[in-house]
This record gives structure tokens, sequence and C-alpha cells, in this order.
């Protein structure tokens, strides 16, 4: 006497193969995401560094309180690797002081110094930095993609 065939469960080469795919997107799914939040947490260190190279040339030009004859390289140098340079074009209406290129962290940074009297006894202090979003070490200003504008007050005696 013969016993009819009777199916085992468990999983079919369909089952498992469907399996299969849905691992492997949601590895890669998992990896693309690591990569572009890994990309993004490096462009917004760039973008505080240059906030805080902004900052920092502000702070020290107005702690001379605000000269038109600043020269952050003598001032900041030698904690920070910093020479005059080509820099972004300044902001309109303003007088220029200079431009310089900052090296920190691996990373080229370049400032662009300039001042207007807005009135009598009042100066605003105007710093532009600009950099290169997606590239790393020595570029040049014509490289930069990205920039940050900080402008401050004094008020002269």
């Amino acid at each position: 006497m013969t016993r009819p065939y009777r199916s085992c469960p468990g999983f079919s080469l369909i089952d498992t193969l469907l399996g299969s795919v849905v691992l492997v997107i949601a590895v890669l799914g998992t990896g693309v995401y690591r990569y572009q939040s890994m990309l993004c947490a490096q462009r917004a260190d760039k973008w505080r560094t240059a906030a805080t190279v902004a900052q920092l040339l502000c702070q020290t030009w107005v702690g001379v309180q605000g000269v038109d004859t600043y020269d952050p390289v003598s001032s900041l140098s030698p904690g920070i690797s910093i020479s005059s340079s080509a820099g972004p074009s300044g902001a309109d209406g303003f007088s220029p002081l200079g431009s310089y290129q900052i090296s920190l962290n691996g990373d080229t940074y370049f400032a662009t110094l300039s001042w207007i009297d807005v009135q009598s006894g009042l100066r605003a202090l105007n710093v532009i930095v600009a950099w290169a979003q997606n590239k790393r070490g020595s570029i040049a200003c014509a490289d930069t993609d990205k920039s940050f504008a900080l402008t401050t007050y004094y008020l002269t005696p």
C-alpha cells in the first residue's frame, strides 16, 4: 500500500528568496543612511568651524577697538595657521581690510575682513568666511562653494 504524498510544513524556495531580498534591501538602506548621516555631520562640522573662525576674527578685531589697521596674522599667529591670501569678495559698500587663508583640522578656510562707519561713533565690522564643502586639504579660494558672513558693531570713541 502506498501512502499519498503529503507536503511538509516549512519554507519554500520562493519564501527564502523573498526573505533574502528583503534582508539585502534593509542592509543596503542602512549603509546608505549611515553614509549620508556621516556626510551631513562633516558638513555641519565645517559650517560650525567657519562660524567659529568668523566669530574669532570679529572678537579679536573688536578687542583692538575696531581699528582699520587690524592685522589678524600678527594677532592670531602662531596659535592658528593664518596667512594673507586671496579671499571671498567683501560686503558691498564696506572698505576692505584684507583677505586671509586659515588652515584648521585639515581644512582650508578663506576670510575677508571689511568695515564701514555707519554713523559717527559706530563702526560695522564684517567678516566673510568661505570654504569648499566637499573637498579637504589645500584648496584655492576659487574652489569654495559655501560662505558664512558675520557683522558686528563697535562703538568708537
